[in-house]
């Protein structure tokens, strides 16, 4: 590989001066980085009027010892206006540091005019900037904002003409000549060890298309993390700077690793995946701490329950009550703080916390009326962090990091036997608030993966050659009657089972329809089972060993309120929409649906797409949210055609029918649940919960169109852009508060 460099000695001369460069930035203090201080606003301007003997007064502290310049500003002159404005700084004893007369000729209307110190101050001390009027016909207004928007150092008032004007600040910028900070050496030095292998090793960077992707978004992922490492986050606690070198060092591994793949041709999607999954999935994990999911306090606490029954304790009665260790009911915050995150983490990793075994009873519990399924690779993980005996924040990270695991075995399987579409469900799998809840204690990522399971398995039943097994036709039932009884509103997903070819199940017409109608109403019977006849139900899971005559209070979740629980068919309001309403009022569902597009479509769209984390707390930049479509859109349109079948129009029909469903079935829920008839919209809907409808869109690809050469690379290196966007971004919102 060597002989391929050409002009080594160019080269070796080039390295030489850039590593040159590059040290003198790192190595030197000389002040050559310049700071500006800037006003905050120069659109609501307090007028402050000079003429002839006024003088306008200004404290100012400044924040480093360089200042380089100090500027002001006028918003008018009249024509009339002639003379000279002397411009002086004084100390705190009244003492003149420096002075420079300026004619009002040079000062241009609405720009800041620049003055340049020729003197040392003192850092943190207050000093005074006159402006006086001592040779002037007619007047000139300089810049005044009100004291919240004034530079930072500026005092929160100005003094004209002897007069204190509070809240009233003279607009003044200011800039500092200082050394390089340590961020600043630490981006230099980096970006000149790339050059320098940029400059080396040119060529075989970018011997071919292959190589140059990967090249161009490991730049792209520097560039990312540099900006956000200089500009966007604070670094306030010692705690963000060693988790900012653990990100790093996860995005070098996960980089690396898949370059390696890349370059080696490895096919494997399943393996990207698992890679992508586990490193990412822990930093979100960790970057956003206990309960800052959506729901995930009430989920934490049912998988609780969940593991009191499996470890054979003292557990719960059949309303709610649950039994905890002292130090597991330790009340924690979900919206996140940075001094809240480092107190997790802290705790975390030192295991300094009470650990106490002495179990109490807690009242604010949580039964959801949902199968125990959903709860089970959680109440593992929160089970075995109890034999380990490790502290309550141990524990929350035991029930994640399972239910994390879970999550990426099923969706590995789910690629691994798909057909085709397997990038879309790696692109998928990108999305941040998928990441999130995959990485919490929500139930939210066994339903997700769950469904990547049950399309996979559909498909692959639909395109494969060979007859279909007894065996195989058992299994698919399996999974569609635990599939269904998950959320009741994605059982459309299930009919799906009517898209596979009939000849492939029997030769005889009327039995393939048969056993297909019998899963989807097998899949319809379980719903019934689990929530009304409550089997496998986690809001009836009790123990024998329950203390059943213990006096406490009911809690305030399970309390029945008549006006607001039970709605009378002949009542003139209803505060939820029920049976009644609809019958009585057709068009409200039908009103209610249009307004629920026209106000809150965009929303819906942005979050499902991963806007919006953590009870919508952290908001990621809008960048992030289109470059995830863009990579969506890639993993749909770069499909390897060659392996697609065609599907008929009627299968295809019936797919975009079941989204449909789904997608009604969602906002009725909502609807029916959380709804003011009077609102005209429907209220309570999040983007995650259309995330499962997406999958269902690999049943609309077609065989028309042959792949294009390297789409693999361009997907898995997009992915790792959108996962140090969306890394550096809730950095930068939870560091940053």
């Amino acid at each position: 590989m060597l002989s391929r460099i050409k002009y080594p000695y160019i080269r070796f001369v080039l390295a030489l001066l850039v590593l040159g460069i590059g040290l003198f930035f790192v190595i030197s203090d000389q002040n050559f980085d310049t700071d500006y201080n800037k006003a905050k606003t120069f659109t609501d301007i307090k007028l402050l009027q000079m003429q002839e003997g006024d003088k306008i007064e200004q404290k100012i502290v400044f924040d480093h010892k360089t200042v380089h310049s100090i500027g002001i500003s006028i918003v008018n002159r009249t024509n009339a206006c002639e003379g000279d404005i002397e411009i002086a700084l004084l100390d705190s004893d009244g003492n003149e540091i420096w002075k420079e007369k300026t004619n009002v000729t040079d000062f241009k209307l609405q720009r800041v005019q620049w003055y340049r110190l020729k003197c040392d101050v003192i850092e943190e001390s207050e000093y005074v900037l006159c402006i006086s009027a001592q040779e002037l016909t007619g007047f000139i207004q300089f810049a005044g904002v009100d004291s919240d928007y004034g530079a930072r150092g500026v005092g929160s008032a100005v003094v004209t003409r002897d007069e204190r004007q509070d809240g009233l600040s003279l607009f003044v910028e200011m800039t500092y000549s200082k050394s390089l900070d340590k961020k600043s050496r630490v981006i230099i030095l980096l970006w000149t060890l790339v050059v320098l292998c940029h400059i080396c090793a040119f060529e075989i960077l970018y011997a071919d298309k292959r190589r140059r992707m990967i090249t161009i978004f490991s730049l792209v992922d520097l560039t990312v993390i540099s900006a956000y490492f200089k500009l966007g986050i604070d670094f306030e606690q010692v705690y963000n700077y060693k988790l900012f070198a653990v990100i790093i060092i996860a995005v070098l591994i996960v980089i690396t690793l898949s370059t390696i793949m890349l370059v080696g041709g490895c096919k494997k999607i399943e393996m990207y995946f698992i890679l992508y999954a586990a490193l990412f999935g822990a930093m979100y994990t960790i970057l956003l701490p206990p309960f800052s999911a959506p729901d995930e306090d009430r989920h934490y606490l049912a998988a609780y329950r969940l593991s009191n029954v499996i470890m054979m304790n003292a557990e719960n009665d059949r309303k709610g009550i649950t039994f905890m260790r002292e130090c597991d009911a330790a009340a924690h915050e979900t919206y996140i703080t940075n001094e809240y995150f480092c107190d997790i983490i802290s705790k975390l990793v030192s295991g300094k916390e009470d650990l106490s075994k002495e179990i109490i009873k807690v009242n604010n519990s949580f039964a959801p009326s949902v199968p125990v399924v959903m709860y089970l690779p959680q109440a593992l993980g929160i089970s075995l962090g109890r034999l380990l005996y490790v502290n309550g924040v141990q524990l929350i990270y035991c029930g994640r990091l399972m239910n994390l695991m879970f999550f990426t075995m099923l969706t590995a399987m789910a690629i691994k036997i798909m057909p085709y579409g397997k990038w879309i469900i790696f692109a998928i799998c990108q999305i941040p608030i998928v990441v999130e809840l995959a990485a919490s204690c929500s139930y939210d990522a066994i339903v997700i993966a769950l469904t990547f399971f049950v399309v996979a398995y559909l498909l692959k039943m639909t395109v494969q050659k060979n007859r279909i097994s007894k065996k195989e036709l058992a299994v698919l039932a399996a999974i569609c009657t635990v599939y269904a009884s998950l959320k009741p509103v994605y059982l459309p997903i299930v009919a799906l089972v009517f898209i596979i070819p009939g000849r492939k199940i029997s030769d005889v017409l009327w039995k393939s329809i048969l056993y297909k109608t019998g899963v989807f109403l097998l899949s319809v019977m379980m719903v019934g089972a689990v929530y009304k006849g409550l089997w496998f139900n986690m809001a009836v899971i009790s123990n024998e060993r329950i203390v059943r005559n213990e006096n406490y209070d009911d809690p305030d979740d399970f309390v029945m309120e008549l006006d607001r629980d039970v709605q009378i068919s002949d009542q003139d309001h209803y505060i939820h929409p029920n049976i009644d309403f609809i019958i009585e009022n057709p068009f409200d569902i039908v009103e209610s649906y249009a307004g629920a597009v026209i106000d809150l479509s965009d929303e819906w769209v942005f979050s499902a797409f991963g806007k919006y984390l953590s009870w919508y707390d952290v908001e990621l930049p809008t960048y992030v949210t289109i470059t995830m479509m863009l990579l969506a859109y890639i993993s749909f349109v770069c499909e390897d055609y060659n392996i697609i079948p065609d599907m008929d129009r009627f299968k295809r029909r019936w797919a975009v029918l079941m989204m449909f469903g789904c997608w009604v079935a969602v906002l009725l829920t909502s609807y029916l649940e959380w709804t003011n008839p009077s609102r005209k919209t429907i209220l309570g809907v999040q983007g995650r919960y259309f995330i499962p409808i997406f999958v269902v869109a690999i049943f609309l690809l077609q065989g028309k169109h042959r792949k294009k050469e390297d789409t693999d690379c361009n997907i898995v290196m997009l992915a790792s852009f959108v996962n140090v966007m969306a890394l550096m971004g809730i950095c930068s919102e939870i560091w940053g508060r």
